[in-house]
Order: structure tokens, then C-alpha cells, then sequence
């Protein structure tokens, strides 16, 4: 594959300011992450009926690694310029909490209270407790899992945010490679002791490689490594490799998954970020796109529109032949007009409120 070198005056002139190929790459994981749970559901109502759905592709249990990756190499790209301050500390920390935690916390006190009200389906009532509750809001791991299941996932990210923070002050590159060193260091601790204390055990788990593959791209990117077009394709198509290697689905430690989930995602995010141009994909591309720009919206609110949608599907509006695949494209596109008629109107004014209160923002 044939790579070239910028310096950093010829960088800032050559390559594309924009990323859309990191749109579209964020709106198809987001996409596979509502369709993953979909299917899910639609499995449950047709057993229910004697029915039994399709098995899930093994490539939709790795776009939660493909977002950890995503989320490594944004990090960096965005925090460029803080990197060799204690002063960029605080800017990364304010920008991360105008961006994750209240929709989180509004989220989850609304979902607990749809729970409570015996809303729920495969968690109840039980399962919203002070103790859960508080540690949902404080994006503390738990047994069980947060009030909303996919809180897991951002618990990764806000334990991968804290030591994201404390390598800013370190000059660039320096502080995203210790970062780097940090994280594969507590995956080592984790492969060598059986943690019995569930928090040291969540955070030591193997997916947090995924992260350091994100932060090498974004060291990569800024250090001026771009491919052609061609070698582009070529890095995405190697994505379809590391996935023939799995046979079912991770568990909780497995130390495989980096390295065959998580390389898969790091060839698609090399294939849409290390660029000397980018594609426009026209009207198409920049409508997908919103998908992507309102991916967190959708992340957050797909749970409660699957299950809206399941209550009325329980009801036998649909032949119970029809009900899976219905059921599964009918969610699909209603998650992503909720997702981002949330993102419109609560989220995207919501966070750029909060931004203007922050200095270099």
C-alpha cells in the first residue's frame, strides 16, 4: 500500500478538514448496533410463537469495538492542540462534560422511570436500585449492568476520558503514546489476576486494546501518514480477515477480541481518517451522515423506541411469518427518526449551550 509523509505546514493545506468517511463509518456502526438489538427482540417474539430467527452475523458483535476505536482516534485528533498543558486538562475535561453525561443521566433517570412504572420487558422494577442507579450516573461499573444495558459501553469511555485527561499534559506524541503504554498495562494486569472486585476487572478487560489502536491512528494521522484512494479500499476490505477468524461471540476477558474485533475496526478507521482527500458521496452521503452526527442521540433513545415498538408488535398486529423481519426494519427506521429528532432538539442545542460557558472551546 503506498503511504505518504506531510510535514506539518504542508498537512494543515493538503488534507481535508472535514471527515466524512468517519460519518458515514459512525452512522453504519450505530445502524448495526439498532439492528443487533432489533433482531434480538424479534428473536424473543418469535420464539415465543415456536419461531426461531436467523442467527446474528458474527461482524454485529464487533461494532462496539469499532466505536472504542473511533472514539481513540477522535480523541486525540480533537485534543491536538491541548497536548503539553495543564490547561488543556481542564478544557478536555470541560468539553467531555458538556458532551457525555447529562443526556446520559436524563436518559437513565427516565428509563428508570419507565421501569418502575412496569414499562420494561427484560429488566423490571427489580433492577432499578439506589445503589444501581448511583453508580449509572457516576459511570461506575457494576454486576448487572447500568439502569440503561448499553451504559456498559460508556463506562469504557469515561474510564478511557480520565486517562485520556491525564496524559495531555505531556507533550505530543509523547502523552498519547504513555496513554497507550497505560492502557495495554492494565490489560496486562487483568490477563495476570483474577480480580474478584468487579470495577478492577471491568476496567482491565481485553476491548480497551481497541482504544489504543484509535490513539496510534490519530498519532499516525497527525504525524502526516495518509494513503491513496486505492489503498484506502485495500484497508477496508482487510477488515473482512481478522472477523474469519471468529467462530461465536467474545465473553467478558477474552483476549482475542482486540485482535481480531478491534483490528477489523482499526483497518476501517485507518481506511476513513489516514487521507489526503476525501469522498463526497453527495446528497446520499451527507444525509447518512446526519445518521452519524446524531449517533449518541440515537445510542441513547433506541432502546426505548424497541420497546415501544415491541409492546405494539406483541399485540399480533403483524402474521407471526412477517413479525421478525417487520419488526426489524419498521424499529430500524423509526429509532432513527427518534435518534435524531432527539438529537435536534435536545441534544445539539443542549451541547452547544453548555460549550459556550467553556474557553477555547
Amino acid at each position: 500500500m503506498e503511504a505518504t509523509m506531510h510535514t506539518a505546514e504542508t498537512e494543515v493545506i493538503a488534507r481535508p478538514k472535514g471527515f466524512l468517511c468517519m460519518d458515514l463509518l459512525r452512522a453504519y456502526a450505530c445502524l448495526m448496533i439498532v439492528i443487533f438489538h432489533a433482531h434480538s427482540i424479534a428473536g424473543n417474539m418469535l420464539l415465543a410463537d415456536g419461531i426461531n430467527i436467523w442467527p446474528a452475523p458474527i461482524w454485529w458483535y464487533s461494532t462496539v469495538d469499532l466505536f472504542f476505536v473511533m472514539s481513540g482516534f477522535l480523541m486525540v485528533h480533537m485534543s491536538r492542540k491541548l497536548y503539553g498543558t495543564f490547561s488543556g486538562t481542564k478544557v478536555f475535561i470541560a468539553k467531555r462534560a458538556a458532551r457525555t453525561p447529562l443526556l446520559y443521566w436524563l436518559y437513565t433517570l427516565l428509563i428508570a422511570a419507565l421501569l418502575l412504572l412496569g414499562a420494561g420487558t427484560s429488566h423490571t422494577a427489580e433492577h432499578v436500585t439506589i445503589w444501581r442507579l448511583a453508580a449509572s450516573i457516576s459511570f461506575w461499573p457494576v454486576e448487572g449492568g447500568p439502569i440503561i444495558p448499553l451504559g456498559w459501553t460508556l463506562n469504557y469511555e469515561v474510564f478511557f476520558y480520565a486517562l485520556f485527561a491525564l496524559s495531555i499534559p505531556f507533550a505530543f506524541p509523547r502523552g498519547a503514546v504513555t496513554l497507550c503504554y497505560v492502557l495495554s498495562a492494565f490489560v496486562f494486569l487483568g490477563a495476570f489476576f483474577d480480580f474478584q472486585y468487579f470495577p478492577l476487572d471491568f476496567w482491565t478487560d481485553p476491548i480497551l486494546i481497541d482504544f489504543v489502536f484509535g490513539v496510534l491512528l490519530g498519532v499516525a494521522y497527525h504525524k502526516g501518514v495518509a494513503f491513496s484512494p486505492p489503498s484506502r479500499i485495500a484497508l477496508a476490505l482487510c477488515a473482512i480477515f481478522p472477523l474469519l477468524l471468529v467462530g461465536t461471540p467474545f465473553q467478558h476477558g477474552d483476549i482475542s477480541r482486540p485482535y481480531t474485533f478491534g483490528l477489523s475496526a482499526a483497518f476501517l478507521v485507518a481506511a476513513a481518517c489516514l487521507r489526503d482527500q476525501e469522498y463526497t458521496f453527495g446528497k446520499a452521503g451527507a444525509v447518512v451522515a446526519q445518521i452519524g452526527n446524531s449517533a449518541y442521540s440515537l445510542y441513547l433513545t433506541h432502546i426505548i423506541t424497541l420497546k415501544a415498538l415491541e409492546l405494539i408488535f406483541r399485540k399480533g398486529v403483524f402474521l407471526t411469518s412477517f413479525k421478525g423481519g417487520a419488526y426489524i426494519l419498521i424499529a430500524t427506521i423509526c429509532s432513527v427518526i427518534v435518534g435524531y429528532i432527539a438529537y435536534f432538539i435536545l441534544e445539539k442545542p443542549l451541547t452547544a449551550k453548555l460549550r459556550q460557558r467553556i474557553p477555547n472551546a
